[in-house]
């Protein structure tokens, strides 16, 4: 953990917000051994917010924090130097707050080769599309089930193989973004494995099958 006062409002409240984090933190280490490394910087410079953001787990702005479009950047250079659950997981709090204030989204799916209804035979069959949206697609469903998303991105693709019963199948396409935002599609397949009945009514050796 980095905890990190804003050098632009009220220094003197982030600072004491900081060092109380700090007395919390040696409390917790003392009661069950050092779990939590951290540095307190109570003043940083612009410069020190840049070269150290990236390599920090957590980051606790103390006090009048304001985050920056620089935290959004410089977690994505921290991301492509060394990805991880973790720094996609505070890059989405980063995106989250700097997007709180804007008019919520929905996703838009868009389906490949599919209609809204449809008949087949095969098994299993293969659903697949995009998701876009510019709030950060994070979560999506397909068939009530979690489809595995490694992170939130504005355009997700998306393939997911189905088996189906015979007969009608509604299938729901649900997809969210970080703000909440959430859109869902549903597709009816229709399953017939069945071949094709032949009724013999009569038969004789002169005029055959009838």
């Amino acid at each position: 953990m980095w905890i990190i006062a804003d050098p632009q409002n009220n220094l003197q409240e982030a600072a004491q917000k900081g060092e109380l984090i700090e007395n919390n933190i040696l409390n917790i280490n003392r009661s069950l051994g050092k779990i939590i490394d951290y540095e307190y910087y109570p003043e940083p410079s612009s410069d020190d917010i840049q070269d150290n953001i990236k390599n920090f787990d957590i980051i606790h702005f103390a006090g009048h924090a304001v985050f920056h479009d620089i935290a959004q950047e410089e977690f994505n250079l921290s991301i492509e130097h060394e990805p991880s659950a973790k720094a996609y997981y505070y890059r989405d709090q980063v995106l989250k707050h700097l997007m709180k204030d804007e008019r919520l989204s929905l996703p838009n799916i868009e389906l490949s080769g599919l209609n809204n209804e449809s008949w087949t035979k095969d098994d299993p069959i293969t659903i697949s599309g995009i998701v876009k949206d510019r709030q950060y697609v994070s979560k999506i469903m397909i068939a009530g089930k979690n489809y595995l998303l490694t992170s939130s991105k504005k355009h997700v693709s998306f393939h997911k193989k189905i088996c189906l019963n015979q007969g009608k199948n509604d299938i729901e396409i649900i997809a969210q973004n970080l703000l909440g935002g959430k859109s869902t599609k549903t597709i009816i397949i229709n399953v017939d494995r069945s071949g094709p009945i032949i009724t013999i009514k009569k038969y004789d050796s002169t005029s055959g099958i009838q």
